[in-house]
């Protein structure tokens, strides 16, 4: 950046030497497979506790992108090979895209991993997207994406104080990751600022000023030293308003305001300056003043007055249209042609362009006219397989649908239909209109859901009920089935188009504690099936527990007592200490897994719980009392525990560990199969159905969220059996939350009781983690 704001093309050829020899350094550490990915080394302002065990990481590859780019570029300018760095640019971009831009998801995985089965990572952090796409390895249309998955899966917490008018601010988390760990899911000024950043160079004016006054109000108005800028969120719940006195944000705080509100984006090197302004569309004024250059923006009904000063060089403005005409366009004084920038998304983008003048003054007025640009009118939401239309008042020309949101799509000059398809969530389509003069890519967000879904259910409660919504534009009518088997409840289900059904209420004895599966049957065929999880039934069962004695391979407690040394990578990089828990910066962390009191409550050897559920445990202190699986070589990767006979439900008594590299991604599969071939599957994953051993983890339903009832836990140290240890043993704080002694996990797997059962296999498929299995007990 500085080279693009200086042109100080000595000052480049002297630090020539100095780019060669980092960006060979960069390749030989970060990259020494070769396959274009880079690791990442506390390379970013997030670096404490991230650690990618030689991953390919999307920022760190994003940043090397960018500076081979710039440095073949800056080669052809003084006399050097530019080959080397253009072929690695290019190497990196194709990486990245292939390995790493998630495509029917519409935004970059935070990493892939180097070693195991080389999983991708998908939730990204916000780094991950504003490092992308302020690295340019974007094209228009991914960095729109981009930040859609910013708006609808980072947690965005409210910025609220009396007196405050309620317009929406909102600061954003840097991830939705679990456990909570420094610098791993905090709100930082430089963060939001950050993405903010990165709004407005996706082209995202509203949303971009909006993220950046609720960071200036969150600090400068209502923190607790007026005025200033310091490290760390009022709104962060582990460390609150701290570090005031760091100065992180105040680099990209002033790019924020002076490359984004503004547009200032000097590229001096090839003697051009860009501003493309950020206003919100309410500003009919603005200004500012850097020792680089002055700007001006009036406005005064249909006419735009832009005063740029002290550019020494050519100019190039770029304008969002106001309206589908311009009347006119003077560049000082003098009529001035204009053209449209391609692939803009969200609005036409007005090119100007301006050669410098001895005055480095450019005075440009543009007059608006025609008609407002319309905007097309279409369903926000709507089920797989259903029709979907848009309808415009403009010309549509092209349909770009880069997540396959559609299938068997038509589009008229003024209409476009098609069928949804896709993954659930929230997904983007872009269509290419035309209205008078101007042309643009309409972003679409469409939200897809299942066909029908489970309403006004509530988990804690001591019955199963709850309706089902109807997502398609058809009325249901069919058959509910819940808990299918020869136990099953089944009910007549009709519900109009879009509407929701009267309450379901299964009958005692018809739903079971743990997961219930739901299906809905259409004209003889399932239409929908899902699980509900309730903990709080209460049912009397047949129960057998399972001798896993034979298979048993370790003590709960020698989990973080072994040394977890291969396979690890032989590359430099930072990883999970060899004791299997902390971070790179917390090399020494432990925790005492201590299950003696689990050994003396399981009398007889099986250990009461709440749920009526008993599990076989040892209580002998020196015998073995888990089956550990792990992609270290200390356990094996896969156990298999012979079943025989019919089963409608086994719960599983489990504990092992978990991190947040390993968030949001399956930890390991529990697979219990049938004698027919057929499977059951629960994956654990972190932090639905999977917790680290070591501690419980801080939620708050805004920057740490669960998506699923808190599971029942065993405090292996007293053997007690809660869904609360944070009140049962007073847990408090967000980081480390740490549980004495240690907690297993009480999973559960709905079963077919028609079918004879042959075995249940537990896999680990994540690196870093050990999973273990305690207790398997069937209802008969």
């Amino acid at each position: 950046w500085h080279f693009n704001w200086t042109g100080d093309m000595s000052y480049v050829r002297n630090m020539w030497q100095v780019l060669e020899r980092h960006l060979a350094w960069e390749k030989r550490n970060f990259d020494p497979d070769g396959d274009g990915l880079y690791d990442a080394y506390a390379s970013i302002w997030a670096s404490d506790a991230l650690q990618y065990s030689s991953g390919g990481v999307t920022h760190s590859s994003a940043y090397n992108y960018r500076a081979n780019r710039m440095a073949a570029e800056i080669a052809r300018k003084i006399g050097k090979n530019p080959k080397p760095y253009a072929s690695e640019a290019d190497k990196i971009l194709k990486s990245v895209n292939k390995n790493l831009w998630l495509r029917d998801l519409g935004y970059w995985a935070e990493y892939k991993d180097f070693m195991g089965h080389k999983r991708i990572h998908p939730n990204a952090a916000i780094w991950t997207v504003y490092h992308a796409i302020d690295s340019e390895v974007h094209d228009v249309f991914q960095a729109y994406q981009a930040t859609r998955y910013v708006d609808t899966e980072i947690p965005h917490i409210p910025v609220r104080a009396r007196g405050l008018k309620d317009e929406g601010y909102a600061v954003v988390a840097t991830t939705n990751w679990l456990p909570y760990s420094w610098s791993i899911n905090n709100v930082a000024f430089a963060e939001v600022n950050h993405t903010a950043l990165a709004y407005w160079q996706s082209g995202r004016y509203e949303e971009a000023f909006k993220l950046l006054k609720s960071s200036i109000l969150d600090g400068m108005y209502l923190g607790a030293s007026p005025g200033n800028f310091g490290q760390i969120s009022f709104y962060d719940a582990a460390r609150g308003e701290c570090y005031r006195d760091f100065g992180d944000p105040v680099g990209v705080a002033s790019r924020a305001l002076v490359q984004g509100l503004f547009g200032i984006c000097p590229d001096a090197m090839n003697e051009r300056w860009v501003i493309r302004p950020g206003f919100p569309d309410k500003w009919d004024h603005a200004s500012i003043t850097t020792p680089d250059v002055a700007f001006t923006f009036n406005r005064k009904h249909m006419t735009d007055i832009y005063l740029i000063e002290k550019v020494k060089h050519n100019l190039e403005l770029l304008l969002k249209a106001r309206t589908d005409r311009i009347v006119s366009l003077t560049v000082n004084g003098k009529k001035a042609a204009w053209s449209l920038e391609q692939n803009a998304a969200g609005y036409p983008l007005v090119k100007i362009k301006g050669d410098r003048n001895a005055e480095g003054a450019f005075h440009i007025q543009v007059v608006w006219g025609g008609k407002p640009l319309e905007q097309p009118e279409y369903a926000p939401k709507g089920a797989t397989g259903g029709k979907w239309t848009l309808k415009s008042s403009g010309k549509i020309l092209k349909l770009y649908d880069p997540q396959t949101v559609l299938t068997s799509q038509t589009s008229g000059k003024k209409t476009l239909t098609g069928t949804l398809r896709g993954k659930n969530g929230h997904r983007t389509l872009f269509v290419l209109l035309e209205q008078g003069e101007m042309q643009w890519w309409q972003p679409v967000h469409v939200e897809i859901t299942d066909k029908y879904g489970i309403e006004y259910f509530d988990p804690e409660a001591p019955a199963l009920r709850f309706a089902v919504r109807n997502h398609t534009l058809s009325a249901l009518s069919g058959s509910l089935r819940v808990n299918p088997g020869n136990n099953v409840y089944t009910v007549a289900i009709k519900v109009p188009a879009g509407n929701l059904s009267a309450a379901v209420e299964v009958p005692d004895g018809k739903a079971i504690a743990g997961a219930n599966r739901i299906e809905i049957w259409v004209g003889g065929k399932i239409a929908y099936q899902t699980t509900v999880t309730a903990w709080n039934i209460r049912s009397t069962v047949k129960e057998e527990q399972i001798a896993l004695d034979k298979w048993m391979n370790a003590s709960v407690s020698q989990i973080f007592k072994n040394e977890y040394l291969s396979p690890r990578s032989p590359y430099t990089t930072l990883q999970i200490p060899t004791q299997g828990i902390g971070e790179w910066c917390h090399p020494l962390m432990t925790a005492d897994i201590d299950d003696s009191g689990l050994r003396t409550s399981a009398k007889n050897g099986l250990l009461s719980t709440p749920l009526g559920i008993s599990f076989r445990t040892p209580s002998d202190a020196q015998a073995p009392n888990i089956i550990f699986t792990s992609l270290w070589d200390n356990y094996p990767e896969t156990v298999t525990v012979p079943l025989r006979g019919k089963a409608s439900h086994a719960y599983l008594l489990m504990a092992g560990s978990t991190n947040h590299m390993q968030c949001h991604v399956i930890n390991a599969v529990v697979a219990v199969e049938y004698t027919d071939g057929s499977t059951e599957r629960l994956e654990l994953v972190n932090p639905e159905t999977w917790t680290p051993i070591e501690q419980d983890f801080y939620v708050d339903g805004q920057a740490f969220r669960f998506h699923a009832p808190r599971p029942y836990r065993v405090h292996l140290k007293s053997g007690l059996v809660s869904r609360n240890l944070q009140k049962d043993l007073n847990i408090s704080g967000v980081y480390g939350r740490p549980i004495d002694g240690g907690a297993g996990i009480i999973l559960d797997v709905p079963l077919n009781n028609r079918k004879d059962l042959k075995h249940l296999r537990l896999t680990t498929v994540a690196n870093e983690v050990v999973v273990g299995l305690m207790g398997v007990t069937l209802v008969r």
